[in-house]
């Protein structure tokens, strides 16, 4: 029958497997985190793009009207990507009288924050009129 000897045999102690799970938790714990805001981000980012091709599409409709837009705002909701969107289009005057700014704010409906920078998207055009003098 063979003998064994443990002395010649080498090995990790219980302390550095369990350093070694602790590290490993620790860096898993980091890794989800992460992947946390990757998706929160991702969400944001499709809310921006949604909200992005709503305001260019109510700029576009002024802008492709053939009279010259008057002076005001509106206030409209709209439902894309199965949600309410609220979009509010105002059209100023410049110092050039020639010359319109419209303005298109759009945020998902049902928050109710005045301040601009709180938009999802806030986009700005201008319009010139082409009639004749």
């Amino acid at each position: 029958m063979k003998s064994f000897q443990t002395g010649s045999l080498a090995g990790f102690t219980l302390i550095e497997v369990l350093v070694a799970l602790a590290i490993l938790a620790m860096s898993g714990i980091a890794l989800m985190s992460n992947v946390g805001q990757a998706t929160a981000d991702l969400g944001k980012l499709n809310d921006k793009v949604v909200a992005l091709g709503i305001a260019e599409y109510a700029i576009n409709t002024v802008l492709i009207q053939e009279d010259f837009p008057e002076l005001g705002s509106d206030q409209q909701n709209i439902t894309l990507a199965d949600r309410e969107w609220s979009v509010e289009l105002s059209i100023s005057e410049t110092p050039n009288e020639k010359v319109r700014r419209i303005d298109a704010l759009v945020r998902p409906e049902g928050e109710v924050l005045a301040r601009q920078e709180y938009a999802t998207v806030l986009l700005s055009a201008f319009r010139t009129d082409m009639s004749a003098d």
